[in-house]
């Protein structure tokens, strides 16, 4: 008897990890998870024979993480298709595995602590409705050399790759106007978000930047297009009780 379709299915139809019951199992262990978010692999499974085959799932070097990812991602662009405006949102987090001994950690803000790093761009509508994952980098840092240096890729790569990634996306829906944004991490400048504005084809592209002048409190964003330079001023009121205004 074949096994009802479910939005697994629907989400990870294509799926090739070069065996279908891989591509069975990759469905099985989205639906655990989507039901228990929070918990472990033994706390979302149900039964230890199922906790075991998500083990030997997830240690599988025959497929990547990639190639589980690849039809969300695809999923993912054919929902944004459909919205007017999405805002791609790129940021940094850690995967903290300080204590356990697993291969291939690396340390993480402090020396001390171990773990990875993952770096996604998150598709997200003015409504607050995600379209799902663009794309994603996940990676751990080699150690310090004894000069204090790191003998690593340049981290800010991830940025500016997840920008032109965006940007060859936007060619490819030009009836969604996306919007690249960042924090300051990503702009060579001292600004606070970064928001790049990818324009279909024909038309101008905008790259727009937050300042904060920590001085006074006043915040203004400059806008930038091909040939204009515009600086607005924009008052925030503070909090009532509050020493200083809200965040942008």
């Amino acid at each position: 008897m074949a096994r009802k379709t479910s939005w697994a299915d629907e989400e990870l139809e294509g799926i090739d990890l070069g065996d279908e019951r891989r591509n069975d199992r990759a469905k099985r262990v989205l639906m655990r998870f989507a039901e228990k978010p929070t918990q472990s692999i033994v706390g979302a499974s149900q039964g230890w024979p199922e906790t075991m085959a998500a083990y030997r799932f997830v240690g599988n070097a025959s497929f990547g993480w990639h190639d589980i990812m690849q039809p969300h991602w695809q999923r993912t662009r054919e929902r944004m298709s459909k919205e007017s405006v999405v805002l791609c949102v790129d940021d940094t987090t850690e995967l903290d595995f300080n204590g356990q001994e697993i291969e291939g950690l690396g340390p993480l803000n402090d020396e001390t602590r171990r773990g990875m790093y993952l770096h996604p761009t998150y598709a997200l509508s003015p409504e607050r409705v995600p379209p799902g994952v663009l794309n994603a980098w996940m990676w751990s840092r080699k150690p310090k050399a004894p000069d204090g240096g790191r003998d690593d890729i340049k981290e800010s790569t991830r940025w500016i790759e997840g920008y032109e990634r965006v940007a060859e996306l936007a060619a490819e829906l030009p009836g969604t106007r996306l919007v690249y944004v960042a924090d300051r991490e990503f702009s060579a400048y001292r600004s606070h978000f970064v928001f790049g504005v990818m324009a279909p084809p024909g038309r101008r592209a905008q790259r727009v930047r937050t300042f904060i002048d920590r001085l006074d409190c006043r915040r203004f964003c400059r806008e930038k297009t091909d040939d204009q330079s515009e600086v607005r001023h924009v008052s925030i009121p503070t909090d009532p009780g509050a020493n200083a205004p809200r965040r942008l």
